[in-house]
């Protein structure tokens, strides 16, 4: 079941009225990074790993060289993400690899990093354009019926610290996964874990 953030599905008439007004328009090549709140998180950094998944990393508890992880910057181009990474702690070397959300014939709800030299069978199944943002929260507007989507998950790892991020998958095998925000906006004193409510 998608879910809509209920603040931009409230707002869609005013889309179907004024067309595109609130969407924030960044320009091509603008930075930024995306950190992820909600669901415990209180803005962890999204990062990447080799296997090309998208991962969450609370970096007060993780070594991330040890984990073999690596920060992710992005750089916007039209309505696709591309993602860098610098290698820098061992983990994997991105250069503008397209961000992707798996589409809904996908075998895998992993988010992830399409390099340019991408098997062809996962191309097909991951969705890299339709990304925008509403003011600082990021969000896909789903490219057949142009639904504005906020579906990341973030499902437990085997590693404490680390959460995988994942598409419009409230459980897998038996797990909860907790839904999440991601956000171009940094914790205010470092990522931390958010108290429950």
């Amino acid at each position: 079941m998608m879910h809509i953030l209920p603040v931009v599905a409230s707002a869609m008439s005013l889309f179907s009225a004024v067309s595109g007004l609130a969407l924030a328009q960044l320009p091509d090549g603008q930075n930024f990074n995306l950190f992820a709140y909600g669901g415990g998180l209180g803005g962890v950094k999204l990062c990447a790993k080799k296997d090309g998944a998208a991962y969450l990393v609370d970096t007060t508890k993780v070594d991330i060289a040890k984990a073999g992880v690596e920060p992710v910057q992005f750089t916007k181009q039209g309505s696709s993400w591309l993602a860098t990474t610098d290698g820098a702690n061992g983990g994997v070397k991105l250069n503008m690899a397209q961000f992707f959300v798996p589409r809904p014939n996908a075998a895998s709800k992993s988010v992830g990093f399409l390099p340019v030299d991408a098997d062809p069978a996962k191309v097909g199944q991951a969705e890299t354009k339709g990304f925008e943002f509403y003011g600082k929260l990021a969000l896909h507007v789903d490219q057949q019926s142009g639904a504005l989507q906020t579906s990341f998950y973030a499902q437990p790892t085997d590693e404490e610290g680390v959460k995988a991020l994942v598409w419009n998958a409230t459980n897998d095998k038996g797990v909860k996964n907790n839904q999440v925000e991601l956000r171009t906006v940094p914790p205010s004193s470092g990522p931390a874990i958010a108290a429950s409510a």
